[in-house]
């Protein structure tokens, strides 16, 4: 039982001392301990305490039924010391507490007692089965019955043994009259004490003595139990949890609220105890199954632990509900039938449907025994579904799954379907490639959406209108393919196509010819020059392109005309189209010999050699700017004519400005020749009758010429 305590649990009575008190007292027990311990153990004594500030309870009770008879005749001995402050004590300064032996009551002092007790409405049945524990059928009768679980017909005593301990954790008034319990009003609050029980038949003080240090303090109620959880069934729920490491209880009371939590109602008349296996060295759990409850009814759940002392700790609570867990019959699906060319009809049977019955849920998977996925949900009323979302070539298994309102799910057995495809696959779309310059081929099409798909057929020709030849002599699994061809021949193009392999090695059509042409590694003809014109600002070219298919642009090359590397110097003007035959280079500059060639580039981007170069020249006419802004100022002091004018020369070259004048209405004639550095003129060589004309023009070292610029006249 939970009450029989080792000597050893007095280590945790003194964990609130000071740390030097402690150790001291705990060596003392541990001498007492030991020394009861080294001799024959025929009547050990359990031992416990309750402090409170104005007294100190102990609790006591033999370890086995046969020492308990013996002490029944002998009694206890209970004395006392005090605990010095610094943990120190006197063995011989032990004072008894009871005069004589504390003994069991007599029977007739049971009676007695019990019908006091009955008369003032405070009779337990704990004290009728402290009576009967002790002095068997008691004249008092009790009732016993929620009692007799823990009976054991094989042996009396024992039973009779744990009844008694049962009616002293339980029932103070019964620890009392068993001997058990002895309650110290003789106390100062704020002392430590030494308390010792032992039977005054053994003959020696230390044997089978239990020893007790108590701090009197105030009372602090038990810590409740650890926390509680339920296990929710169907009708029933489970109630259990572990004992209180802080704590040791003797039994439980468990109380139940059906008002959210404003009455408790107690479930058990005794306290619930569990028992647990010798072998049991864990924690132990407790438990209690309710099974009175109905489902879906919120229920909350209050736990009290019992103390030896007959005291019930703080209590714990806990809120739950039981359910329906009881699923309704399964229903009958006999077989799946095909239905045309991709529906599976399912008819089923439901016998005997619960109350509660809620519908159907239709069911598909791949495999028969997991991953079934749902089609569709149908009333209760219902007793056929189609499904019209199988694809054929696939084995489906399907279930139909009966349902209650609590959601309880009841399965039929799996059956099986089959569509088998007669229709050739989809038609392999997307289909690209290329044929790189040493004649690797690279297709790639878009995967069938057809999940039934096997594979693909790659297929070729080198002429569209010929018969395609299978170039893959295996069912192909990608949906990229790479190929090798001769490049190195006259055949332009090649052609391919691909058509589709179902799982019943059905083929498609083929898919639409894809058209590739083989790599170029010969260059186009050149082109040839037939003309070329020049004039002062221009150079007209003239060539006959080249004649290959193939060419795809001409580049037009230039360069000013240069000694040594015939190769160098050459410059793009222009990327000229397949059909032009003609070029008028308008960025020239005079007298500046060109040089040009042709560069022709087939779509393949093969260039031919450079054509035949050709030179031309751009003439220079001769002709020059003419004078701008020319004017004319006579001064009447010098009695001279200042000349003035502006001028912008088109290139780098010598020149300079030749004057014209003409006096008494004759015709202008050269005058006077001024440096191009000096465009003005001081006419002094004013003799004859005005009026006077001027004009100037511009002369070139190399005879170029500008046209006479405006004349000018100046009259005195």
């Amino acid at each position: 039982m939970k009450i029989i305590l080792q000597h050893l649990s007095v280590v945790r009575d003194t964990l609130s001392r000071e740390a030097k008190k402690y150790i001291y007292s705990l060596a003392v027990l541990c001498f007492f301990i030991s020394t009861a311990g080294a001799q024959e153990n025929k009547t050990t004594i359990s031992l416990l305490a309750r402090a409170d500030k104005d007294s100190i309870v102990l609790r006591w009770s033999p370890s086995t039924p046969g020492a308990w008879m013996e002490l029944n005749r002998t009694g206890y001995v209970i004395e006392r010391t005090t605990l010095s402050s610094d943990g120190n004590f006197d063995r011989k300064s032990y004072i008894k507490l009871v005069s004589r032996p504390l003994a069991p009551l007599k029977k007739e002092e049971w009676s007695a007692r019990i019908k006091n007790l009955t008369k003032a409405n405070l009779a337990s049945p704990w004290e009728a089965a402290a009576e009967q524990a002790l002095y068997g059928q008691p004249e008092h009768k009790a009732t016993l019955s929620d009692l007799k679980d823990l009976r054991d017909q094989s042996n009396e005593l024992d039973n009779r043994f744990i009844f008694a301990l049962l009616a002293a954790d339980n029932d103070p008034v019964a620890a009392d009259g068993l001997a058990w319990r002895f309650v110290d009003h003789d106390i100062r609050s704020g002392s430590s004490y030494i308390y010792r029980i032992f039977s005054p038949g053994s003959g020696n003080e230390y044997l089978d003595t239990a020893y007790i240090v108590v701090d009197a303090k105030a009372y602090e109620r038990s810590a409740p139990p650890s926390s509680i959880n339920v296990e929710i069934g169907d009708g029933r729920l489970r109630l259990h949890w572990y004992e209180n490491p802080l704590a040791s209880y003797s039994g439980y009371y468990i109380d139940r609220s059906e008002d959210d939590g404003k009455t408790f109602k107690r479930l058990n008349k005794v306290p619930h105890i569990t028992l647990q296996p010798k072998e049991n060295h864990g924690r132990e759990e407790s438990e209690y199954i309710d099974t009175t409850v109905i489902d879906y009814r919120l229920y909350i759940y209050r736990l009290q632990g019992i103390t030896p002392f007959g005291e019930l700790s703080e209590p714990t609570e806990v809120s739950a509900m039981a359910r329906d867990f009881t699923p309704p019959p399964s229903p009958q699906l006999p077989e799946a039938k095909i239905i045309g060319s991709q529906s599976v009809r399912l008819r089923w049977q439901m016998k005997n449907a619960p109350h509660d019955f809620a519908g159907f849920r239709i069911s598909r998977s791949l495999n028969p025994t997991e991953g079934y996925s749902l089609l569709s949900s149908a009333g209760n009323d219902a007793n056929e579904f189609v499904d019209t979302t199988a694809e054929k070539e696939t084995l489906y298994y399907y279930v139909i799954s009966s349902l209650d309102t609590a959601g309880n799910e009841a399965q039929s057995l799996p059956v099986s379907a089959l569509i088998v495809d007669s229709l050739p696959p989809a038609i392999p779309i997307g289909l690209s490639g290329t044929i790189d310059t040493n004649g690797v081929v690279r297709l790639h099409w878009q995967a069938s959406r057809d999940t039934k798909i096997l594979g693909y057929r790659v297929l070729w020709s080198n002429d569209a209108k010929h018969e395609f030849a299978q170039r893959t002599p295996i069912i192909w699994k990608d949906t990229e393919y790479f190929d090798t061809i001769n490049i190195r021949t006259l055949t332009p193009t090649i052609y391919y196509c691909v058509a589709s392999v179902n799982l019943r090695h059905i083929h498609s059509d083929l898919s639409k010819i894809l058209t590739l042409k083989r790599p170029d590694v010969i260059p186009p003809t050149q082109s040839v020059f037939t003309n070329v014109n020049v004039t002062d600002s221009s150079v007209i070219l003239h060539w006959v392109r080249s004649r290959s298919e193939d060419l795809a642009n001409q580049l037009l090359m230039r360069r000013k005309k240069q000694e040594g590397d015939p190769s160098s110097g050459w410059a793009v003007i222009n990327s000229l189209g397949r059909e032009d035959e003609l070029y008028v280079d308008r960025k020239v500059e005079q007298l500046t010999t060109y040089e040009y060639r042709l560069i022709t580039v087939d779509s393949s981007g093969l260039r031919s050699q450079p054509s035949a170069i050709v030179q031309c020249r751009p003439y220079d006419p001769g002709i020059r700017p003419e004078v701008k802004d020319l004017a004319v100022r006579f001064d009447t002091v010098t009695k001279s004519v200042l000349l003035k004018w502006s001028y912008s020369p088109i290139r780098k070259e010598d020149y300079w400005f030749i004057v014209y004048r003409s006096t008494e209405g004759r015709a202008l004639a050269q005058y006077r020749a001024v440096k191009s550095d000096t465009p003005e003129f001081n006419d002094t060589e004013i003799t004859s009758l005005p009026p006077y004309k001027y004009a100037v023009r511009v002369t070139t070292s190399s005879g170029a010429e500008s046209k006479l610029s405006n004349t000018v006249t100046v009259n005195k």
